[in-house]
C-alpha cells in the first residue's frame, strides 16, 4: 500500500443473528476478507441503535429477543475492495453496505 493510492472504507452492517453457511455472518465476512488478503478488518458491536424498522435496540434492555448490529469495517485500495462487493452481497440476506472514498494520511506497516 502506498499513500498515493485511492483508498476505500467498506462498512457492512448486519444483525448479529444473521448466518452464512451455519456460521455468524459477521465472522464469515471477516474470514472472506482475510482470504482475499484485504489489508485489515475490524468488527464493531453496537450498544444502541435503530434501523429501518424504527425499533430501538439497547444494551440497557437486553432480553431473549434482542439482537444488535455488527459492523464489519475495512480499509484498502479501491481496486482490492471493489471486486469483492458482488460476493459480499451474495452472502447477505439483509443488512447495509456502504463504500466511501477516504484520505489515508498515515500508513503504518
Amino acid at each position: 500500500m502506498t499513500a498515493s493510492q485511492e483508498y476505500l472504507c467498506l462498512r457492512i452492517a448486519v444483525d448479529e443473528r444473521d448466518r452464512y453457511e451455519g456460521k455468524a455472518l459477521y465472522h464469515s465476512l471477516m474470514m472472506f476478507l482475510q482470504s482475499k488478503e484485504i489489508a485489515g478488518a475490524t468488527v464493531f458491536r453496537s450498544i444502541e441503535g435503530f434501523g429501518a424498522s424504527g425499533l430501538l435496540h439497547t444494551e440497557r434492555a437486553i432480553d431473549a429477543t434482542s439482537s444488535f448490529t455488527m459492523v464489519v469495517e475495512c480499509i484498502d485500495e479501491a481496486d482490492r475492495i471493489t471486486p469483492l462487493l458482488d460476493d459480499i452481497r451474495g452472502m447477505m440476506l439483509s443488512g447495509l453496505i456502504t463504500v466511501e472514498p477516504i484520505d489515508v494520511q498515515t500508513l503504518l506497516v
